[in-house]
């Protein structure tokens, strides 16, 4: 174990991250994701647009209600991110993935 209250230059109490490192979300604000591994931050997808998960046979349902096209992805935990694809307004795309849960849908 490390000591409480050791120098500015030590490591955290879990060992991992130092002392100095900010536990603030990136952006600063709701509707932007931390960063994974190098992934540039992406924001959430715009409130007209939903989502419908369907466990059996496995798929994810995006539907864009806004106005213009957008570029959307699923962020899906515990399981691969579905692929950035571009859906019409009005229109949907399915992402045939093991979904579990989806942490969000998010603008690419």
């Amino acid at each position: 174990m490390l000591a409480v209250g050791a120098t500015a230059g030590a490591l955290s109490l879990i060992g991992l991250v130092p002392a100095t490192a900010s536990a603030a979300p990136v952006g600063g604000g709701s509707g932007v994701t931390q960063p994974q591994g190098g992934v540039s931050t992406q924001d959430t997808a715009p409130d007209c647009v939903t989502f419908k998960v369907h466990t059996w046979p496995g798929y994810v349902r995006v539907d864009n209600g806004c106005a213009n096209n957008l570029r959307l992805r699923p962020v899906i935990s515990f399981g691969p991110d579905g692929t950035c694809e571009q859906i019409p307004a009005g229109g949907h795309h399915d992402w045939w993935l093991p979904v579990l849960r989806i942490d969000h849908i998010e603008s690419c």
